[in-house]
């Protein structure tokens, strides 16, 4: 049965959309922060198991930029 759940959970299409749909979110909304450049998802859509769970993760990554390089000044002050 885990194992069902688990090729269920990396294979179900709801759930992939609405985790490339976050990462997509979060690295707009990061842009202003972080140099386009170096700006990347190492890990897109993996599963990882947890005690009761199987959860689908996805990392970004990227170099901070100096507030003066920064499109948002304002964003470093709050």
């Amino acid at each position: 049965m885990t194992q069902e759940v688990a090729h269920n959970t990396l294979n179900s299409y709801k759930e992939g959309a609405e985790n490339l749909i976050t990462v997509d979110l979060i690295r707009h909304d990061l842009g202003s922060m972080i140099s386009a450049e170096c700006l990347g998802v190492p890990k897109l859509i993996t599963l990882e198991e947890y005690k009761h769970v199987y959860q689908l993760v996805s990392a970004i990554e990227g170099q901070l930029l100096c507030p003066s390089e920064t499109k948002d000044q304002q964003a470093w002050m709050s």
